[in-house]
């Protein structure tokens, strides 16, 4: 992987090819991955026009990969209030995240689409684990 993100952060070729791997079902996964290492400016328009032919744990990795970065993530935010993705692709904690980026324009976003988000009480996270699936 260290080639790869070294690759990915240059763009060309490597990333484009990537990109197109997200139309072979059997690489996505491997695909979305790859480009979550990368820093390429194509990766969140790829990942969002994809995105309803990937299965839910493609899904997943796709919005984690799309979380990680201010710029992607205004990119889903916005697809969010386009319609292109569903209020609900985003889970509560990956909008409770998204806060951590400590962005003024992706909080504005956030509000704009969910409204205002308060963080989990510290009783309520200390009593996760207690009902968390083991």
């Amino acid at each position: 992987m260290k080639r790869c993100r070294h690759w990915c952060k240059q763009g060309g070729e490597l990333g484009e090819f990537l990109q197109r791997l997200l139309d072979d079902r059997d690489l996505r996964d491997m695909a979305i991955h790859a480009l979550a290492e990368g820093n390429d400016p194509a990766t969140p328009g790829d990942l969002i026009a994809h995105f309803q032919t990937f299965n839910s744990e493609q899904k997943r990795g796709a919005i984690a990969t799309l979380s990680s970065r201010r710029e992607w993530a205004l990119q889903m935010l916005q697809a969010v209030a386009d319609g292109k993705l569903a209020h609900g692709d985003l889970d509560a904690l990956t909008i409770r995240q998204l806060g951590q980026l400590d962005d003024p324009q992706v909080d504005a976003m956030v509000k704009k689409v969910w409204g205002t988000i308060r963080p989990a009480s510290a009783d309520r996270v200390q009593l996760l684990p207690r009902y968390k699936p083991s």
